[in-house]
């Protein structure tokens, strides 16, 4: 498993531990695993299916305002909503989100296409209605004859001004989005809004290494390998990764007998000492790697 990943990544790995190396297959990976470019986030985005406020002036190719900037893909001119006086608000309701349980780093954003008409002044801002209150993001001069690409993200939620909890994007906490013209001199037009968001999903990351996600039998009848009620825990980037080891990649140079509190455990985690110190094929033949490195089946 780990040498499949280390060629995609043009390196091949030797470890010298003092137990079974398969214990730490798929788990040695680049040094940079735990930082955040490597962790994986779901992203959904949910698109406009109703008008709840339609206040821009001028509707164009559509019946209504959401049906004007719902397309999974930007239509330009064809349809749009205009506005054409100073604090208009067009405000859409969307279907509810789903994030599952366990999910962690909630972030909301509004995505939006606008363009504006001519070279005077124009000023348009993404909306967000959370439990009764309006939050305006970041304001945008669209560009000049061009439909572009827009975006604001709330990290928190701006009603409490603490982490999203998954009760409050999949419920009512999250009512609408949409966006206000903050000045029309020039008046904004959109073709394309919708929201999105983005999470932590709890455990089965794909790069993180168990069971569940390498689709591995061993320790079935344990409940898997590497999560949560399996054997040995739930396996985590601290499970083999720490600052300051003398190992490459960050692996740490000593495993504890059980993962807590590293990760919760039912059997104790074998293994002691690990020793890694290059990132070099064992053998003579280059990229060949070793026969059993990585083999969680055996």
């Amino acid at each position: 498993m780990l040498e499949k990943f280390a060629t995609a990544y043009g390196w091949m790995a030797r470890a010298r531990t003092g137990v079974t190396v398969s214990l730490l297959a798929g788990l040695l990976v680049l040094e940079a695993l735990c930082g955040a470019a490597l962790v994986h986030a779901d992203t959904v985005n949910r698109y406009p299916t109703g008008d709840f406020a339609a206040n821009f002036t001028t509707l164009v190719g559509a019946a209504s305002h959401f049906d004007a900037v719902d397309d999974a893909v930007a239509d330009g001119s064809a349809t749009y909503v205009e506005a054409n006086a100073d604090l208009e608000i067009d405000l859409f309701s969307f279907p509810a989100f789903s994030v599952p349980a366990g999910a962690t780093n909630i972030a909301v954003s509004v995505t939006y296409v606008a363009q504006k008409g001519g070279a005077l002044a124009s000023s348009l801002a993404p909306y967000i209605r959370v439990s009764g209150a309006d939050y305006t993001g970041t304001a945008v001069d669209p560009v000049n004859g061009t439909f572009t690409q827009y975006s604001h993200t709330w990290a928190q939620n701006p009603n409490t001004s603490s982490a999203w909890s998954i009760a409050e994007v999949n419920g009512t906490a999250l009512q609408y989005f949409g966006l206000v013209a903050l000045d029309t001199t020039q008046p904004p037009q959109v073709t394309q809004a919708y929201i999105t968001v983005t999470y932590t999903p709890s455990g089965n990351r794909p790069i993180m290494h168990n069971s569940a996600t390498t689709g591995s039998l061993k320790w079935s009848g344990n409940g898997g390998w590497g999560v949560a009620g399996g054997r040995y825990g739930e396996f985590k980037c601290t499970t083999c990764h720490q600052g300051g080891t003398t190992n490459i990649k960050r692996i740490r140079t000593t495993l504890p007998t059980t993962l807590d509190p590293i990760a919760p455990t039912t059997t104790n985690f074998p293994g002691t000492t690990i020793t890694f110190l290059d990132a070099m094929a064992e053998n003579t033949l280059p990229g060949a790697g070793t026969a059993d490195f990585g083999d969680d089946g055996r």
